[in-house]
């Protein structure tokens, strides 16, 4: 027979004020068949009135006489162990760092947990769930998302002088020309997608990218562009070999960003003649103006 044979120091009535104050569902029903039991309750209508086997009943009274109000609060359940085993786990996190093309899994760049499941299942015969997969990455303190790009913040100063720049080139003479001159460079955005990286690691993704050297002028409508594999003050100085000779008998005024490549001390000391810097802002983009009179490229 199922009965009482330790209070603990409760009572019944103590034991109607606990279940009244207690929140978590499982501890309030062992609460309230400790104390039906006590009440004198068979243990099988103890059984029917909480809705659970009278082989419970019996399990929550004995753990009420051992070890009275603590026995019976519910212990955290570890749940099934993990699959993947610390040496996989650490060879599938290790994997995550670069792309499933360059550990020579298909010719995807991105994991997601689609791909990160048959990797599993191939490479170590492990089957999980996609949800399991993402559970578990989460553990290991991955997330989801997608890179984006940051660009710096503009030069407030140089904000400032923008309106001012802007009205002088306005003013140029017939004699004069303004060139606009920038570089473009054109990436292959495709594998820019979301995946699995480590928290405050986000994953840098190498693509295919060609650069484009152009220069416009807007009064004559020239347009040169050329195209180069890096963006060094040589392949620059080039360029602009190809540039200015067409604009010899007339002033320059060239417009640059603030590409390194640009303000090479060599480069500004063989190739610029008359120069002047003078800071501005070109839609927000920090730039700078060189005036280049009458003058080719030495070299």
């Amino acid at each position: 027979m199922v009965k009482i044979t330790n209070t603990h120091g409760y009572s019944v009535k103590d034991l109607r004020r606990l279940e009244k104050k207690t929140r978590p569902t499982r501890l309030r029903l062992r609460l309230i068949a400790v104390r039906l039991v006590w009440e004198g309750y068979p243990a099988a209508s103890t059984a029917d009135i909480i809705g659970v086997t009278r082989e419970t009943v019996s399990a929550y009274v004995a753990a009420w006489n051992t070890g009275g109000l603590d026995a019976l609060v519910p212990r955290h359940s570890p749940g099934q162990p993990t699959k993947i085993p610390p040496p996989v786990a650490a060879e599938i996190l290790h994997a995550l760092e670069s792309s499933p093309a360059a550990v020579g899994y298909g010719v995807s760049v991105n994991w997601d947990s689609r791909v990160l499941q048959a990797f599993v299942r191939d490479r170590y015969g492990i089957t999980m769930s996609r949800g399991g997969l993402r559970y578990w990455l989460h553990r290991q303190g991955f997330s989801w998302t997608r890179p984006t790009y940051v660009l710096a913040q503009a030069d407030s100063a140089h904000q400032a002088a923008c309106p001012e720049e802007l009205a002088t080139l306005k003013n140029a003479t017939d004699a004069e020309i303004i060139v606009f001159q920038d570089e473009a460079h054109i990436r292959d955005y495709q594998a820019i997608g979301a995946t699995w990286y480590l928290q405050g690691q986000p994953k840098r993704v190498l693509t295919p990218d060609a650069i484009l050297f152009g220069a416009v002028a807007p009064a004559t409508g020239q347009v040169v562009i050329t195209e180069a594999d890096q963006t060094t003050a040589q392949i620059f100085q080039v360029f602009l070999g190809t540039v200015l000779p067409t604009l010899q008998d007339q002033t320059i005024h060239l417009v640059l960003d603030l590409c390194r490549s640009h303000f090479s001390n060599r480069l500004v000391a063989r190739d610029y003649a008359d120069l002047r810097d003078i800071a501005m802002v070109e839609k927000g983009c920090h730039n700078r103006r060189f005036t280049v009179g009458r003058t080719t490229l030495s070299g």
